[in-house]
């Protein structure tokens, strides 16, 4: 079908799908979601990371201590 089309249909065609999908915003919802996400999960990481060793310090020895 395209075959038939002069040089200016395909490229207008052409430049007609690049602003489509410039238009569709359907994707960068679920990307927002996504570096939210990661936002969080690294915010739960470095939190256990530097709390890790004051909590073994503080729960796990005393219990421990206690058996």
């Amino acid at each position: 079908m395209e075959k038939h089309m002069s040089k200016k249909s395909r490229v207008r065609r052409s430049i007609d799908l690049m602003c489509e999908c410039a238009r569709d915003e359907r994707g960068a919802t679920a990307i927002e979601y996504a570096l939210i996400a990661c936002g969080v999960g690294a915010a739960i990481a470095s939190t256990v990371f530097s709390f890790g060793s004051q909590l073994k310090t503080t729960f796990y020895d005393k219990i421990a201590a206690m058996l």
